[in-house]
C-alpha cells in the first residue's frame, strides 16, 4: 500500500459456516455475492471460478483503493471546477443515467460515469478508483433489473465507494443510493442509507439531489 498505516480485512465464505454469530465480521464486506446481490460461499456456486475471479476483482479493488492516498487532496487547481460527481449504475440503467446526467448537466454539474467518462486500455479499475477517491458524493442508481445484474463494474464501483466510506466520519453524506422503481431494496451494504426517490417525480427528486450536491456540510 502507498499508506503502509492502511490495513483491510476481506472475509472470503469458503464453505457455508455461522459467521453470522461472529461480532468482528458484522460490518465487514464479505464475498463472494451471487448475482442477487447474496452471499453464497466458494462451494455452494455452479463455477468456482466465476467465484474466485469475483475474489480476485475485489482483492484488486481493495489493492487501488489503498494506493490512493486518502490524505492528498483531490487533483484540482485553485479555482479549477469541482471533482465531478461519481454516477454508480449498472450497464440496463444507462439511459437513466443520460437523463439524469442532462439535467444535472443543465444545473452546471459535473459528473463521471463509465460510459462518458471511462478511458480505454485495460486500466478500468484504477480509473474508476481515482473518480471515486477524487468524488465528494457517489450516487448509487437502482433498479430492479440493476439488482440481478451481473454486470462486475457495477459491484465493483460500490464495493470501492464502501470501502471509502468506512475512511469517514460517520456522519459524513458520501454514498446516496437513487431508487429508479418503486420498491426497489437497496443492497444489504446500503441498507441504512437515505435514498432518493427518481420514480415517481423525477424532477422533484432532482431538486432534492441538487440540494444535497450544494450541502457543503456533509462533504
Amino acid at each position: 500500500s502507498a499508506n503502509k498505516k492502511d490495513k483491510h480485512l476481506l472475509p472470503v465464505l469458503l464453505r457455508p459456516c455461522g459467521w453470522k454469530f461472529e461480532p468482528l465480521l458484522k460490518d465487514l464486506n464479505i464475498i463472494p455475492k451471487n448475482t442477487n446481490g447474496e452471499l453464497q460461499s466458494i462451494s455452494e456456486w455452479r463455477s468456482r471460478d466465476t467465484a474466485f475471479l469475483q475474489v480476485a476483482e475485489a482483492i484488486m479493488a481493495v489493492k487501488n483503493s489503498l494506493e490512493e492516498t486518502e490524505d492528498d487532496p483531490p487533483e484540482t487547481l485553485p479555482n479549477s471546477p469541482s471533482p465531478p460527481l461519481f454516477l454508480s449504475y449498472a450497464d440496463c440503467d444507462l439511459e437513466e443515467v443520460k437523463r439524469l446526467d442532462k439535467r444535472l448537466t443543465q444545473a452546471g454539474i459535473n459528473t463521471w460515469y463509465r460510459s462518458k467518462s471511462l478511458g480505454l486500455g485495460g486500466q478500468e479499475i484504477h480509473e474508476i478508483t481515482k473518480a471515486i477517491n477524487n468524488t465528494p458524493r457517489v450516487f448509487v442508481l437502482l433498479s430492479k433489473e440493476a439488482k440481478l445484474s451481473d454486470n462486475d463494474f457495477f459491484h465493483q464501483e460500490i464495493d470501492i465507494a464502501v470501502e471509502r466510506k468506512r475512511k469517514m466520519p460517520e456522519s459524513k453524506v458520501f454514498i446516496i443510493p437513487i431508487r429508479l422503481e418503486k420498491g426497489v431494496e437497496l443492497p444489504y451494504h446500503l441498507q441504512g442509507l437515505h435514498a432518493l426517490e427518481l420514480w415517481n417525480d423525477f424532477e422533484g427528486g432532482v431538486k432534492k439531489l441538487l440540494s444535497v450536491v450544494n450541502d457543503t456540510k456533509n462533504i
